[in-house]
Formats: C-alpha cells, sequence, structure tokens
C-alpha cells in the first residue's frame, strides 16, 4: 500500500536523517517505487544489456536513480546534523557525504517494500479480527 509505504519512508528518513516531513518522504518513496518498478523490468528483460549501455530502460533507471540521490543528498544537506543515525556513524566512522547517501539508499531500497508490506498485511489481519483490535487496545490502555 502506498499510504505504508510513505509511513515507511517517513520513520526510515527520521531514523538515518532526523527529519520528520510528510512531504519529503513521499517524494523520497515515488522515487524510490519508480527505481524499484524499472529495475523489476529490467531483471524480467530476457537481455538485460549493462546500464552503461544507453538503452531506453537503461537511460530511465540512470535518471531515477539520479534524481533519487540528488534528493537525499538534498535531505542530507538540509538535515539536523546532530540528529540521525547516519550522522552519529559519520563522526564515529568519518563517513564521507556520499557513503551516507549510498547507506540510505541501501537501507531503504533492502527494507521499504518488506516493511510495508508487513504493515500492510498486519492491519489487514487485524482487520478481519476484531478481538484481536479489541486485545490490543485493551494492552494499549494499560
Amino acid at each position: 500500500s502506498v499510504l505504508m509505504i510513505n509511513y515507511t519512508m517517513k520513520v526510515a528518513l527520521k531514523l538515518f536523517l532526523g527529519i520528520d516531513n510528510d512531504y519529503e518522504a513521499q517524494i523520497i518513496a515515488k522515487y524510490f517505487i519508480e527505481l524499484n518498478e524499472l529495475c523489476g523490468v529490467r531483471m524480467r528483460s530476457i537481455l538485460a544489456l549493462p546500464l552503461i549501455v544507453p538503452t531506453q530502460l537503461n537511460r530511465k533507471i540512470s535518471f531515477a536513480r539520479k534524481q533519487l540521490k540528488l534528493k537525499i543528498i538534498y535531505l542530507i544537506n538540509i538535515s539536523r546534523q546532530d540528529k540521525g543515525l547516519l550522522f552519529t556513524l559519520r563522526d564515529q566512522l568519518q563517513l564521507a557525504p556520499d557513503t551516507i547517501c549510498d547507506q540510505i539508499m541501501t537501507f531503504i531500497f533492502a527494507g521499504y517494500e518488506t516493511t510495508a508490506a508487513s504493515l500492510t498485511f498486519s492491519f489487514y489481519l487485524l482487520a478481519r479480527h476484531p478481538e484481536w483490535q479489541e486485545r490490543i487496545r485493551r494492552t494499549d490502555s494499560n
């Protein structure tokens, strides 16, 4: 669900960069979804040429990746430098901004879809079983 993907992105931006912004999370989610779909098309292709070969699909993938990377670098530059997991690691491990960007892309790409799908399925199961919703409400109020 797009709603869960947006929420997952929001949590990731807050965790990694200390940014709490719904709009930025939606933009990042949009870029990741587009890039993920393009890469899926490429993986299912019978003849997937290396990305340096300028096929129409490869150009689209390169453009989407570049847009995503530019957005993440922008967010790194505007984020509060004293918050966020990767800035703490940057200071301890002396990470360059490009490395921070690459790590964010790797973490989010590896986990956003799985997390969003798990949340969506959890809410589906809760909707089908109101008795569990009530148990959760009772547990949460205690």
